[in-house]
């Protein structure tokens, strides 16, 4: 199972609650900064394996690729 979103009042992945797409706070301390400061939570120290859910996203924040690598044979198309 996915983690759950670690925005406050969001029962995303939860039991019983919606499903849907998460994702790890980003690594880089500029992006990671500005994820937190968008996270209204005294406090907040994201960890490892902390995620917030596609609904705080608008979809003009995701990059949309055209690669794919196959994970057998490691090529990339």
């Amino acid at each position: 199972m996915p983690g759950c979103c670690c925005a406050p009042g969001c029962n995303s992945n939860y039991a019983g609650g919606p499903k849907a797409r998460v994702y790890r706070f980003p690594t880089d301390a500029d992006q990671r900064r500005a994820w937190k400061k968008a996270i209204p939570r005294k406090d907040f120290s994201p960890k490892k394996y902390t995620v917030v859910c596609e609904k705080h996203f608008l979809p003009s924040d995701f990059a949309t690729t055209s690669t794919y690598r196959d994970e057998k044979t490691g090529t990339t198309t």
